[in-house]
């Protein structure tokens, strides 16, 4: 089967990107006075290729399909109680491009519809996927949950980060945490469903403890 011009065209875009890293990486080893015929670097600019192409597959697809994939499933539900769920992914910091583990907890107020079970978590891991501050990724996710949602109310976005760039480096504190909240819609305007939000957020932290 012949395969499709666009998708030629983007396997072509990402071979020679992954040149590029390869390429990066032989660079950096080199500025590190590191052998890179050593036979523990011999394989690393693939190796360090193929890991960021992992960690940003973000950046090697086209953000918006993703997203309209992600947010096609939708399923009536006349009610409007609270939704919530607590995801755990990683991203890299725009700073250093050193890891950052960030707990999302996202609870939105639908109006007849809602999200299948496991699309806030692959929202998550598609904005985590693209290198960016803790708080631009809580806003991402906010602003699609509001565009893409039907029928939406409001949205909060809480979310607790561990960057290694403070861990590993810097102050080189291993407790330091950062905390935001993107909130949106009726949680801006209605202290009871950020009340509300935040003990369901709790219960979701005790369950996981076993408490």
């Amino acid at each position: 089967m012949t395969e499709l011009p666009e998708l030629v065209s983007m396997k072509r875009e990402e071979m020679a990107r992954m040149k590029m890293l390869r390429g990066a990486t032989k660079t950096l080893l080199a500025a590190l006075n590191l052998d890179s015929k050593d036979e523990h670097f011999r394989e690393t600019p693939d190796r360090v290729a193929k890991s960021y192409r992992e960690f940003c597959w973000g950046c090697f697809v086209n953000f918006d399909v993703e997203v309209r994939s992600i947010m096609k499933s939708q399923f009536t539900f006349h009610d409007d109680q609270l939704m919530g769920t607590k995801v755990s992914v990683w991203s890299l910091c725009p700073h250093h491009l050193l890891p950052t583990h960030m707990k999302v907890k996202i609870s939105y107020l639908p109006d007849g519809w809602i999200l299948g079970l496991s699309k806030l978590h692959r929202l998550a891991n598609l904005v985590a996927s693209i290198p960016s501050c803790q708080e631009t990724a809580a806003s991402i996710i906010a602003d699609l949950m509001m565009k893409h949602v039907k029928g939406i109310q409001g949205v909060m976005v809480n979310v607790i980060g561990f960057h290694l760039c403070t861990i590993m480096r810097g102050v080189k504190d291993s407790e330091m945490a950062f905390y935001n909240n993107a909130i949106r819609g009726k949680f801006r305007e209605e202290e009871r469903l950020v009340t509300e939000a935040l003990k369901m957020i709790e219960l979701m932290e005790k369950e996981q403890r076993g408490v």
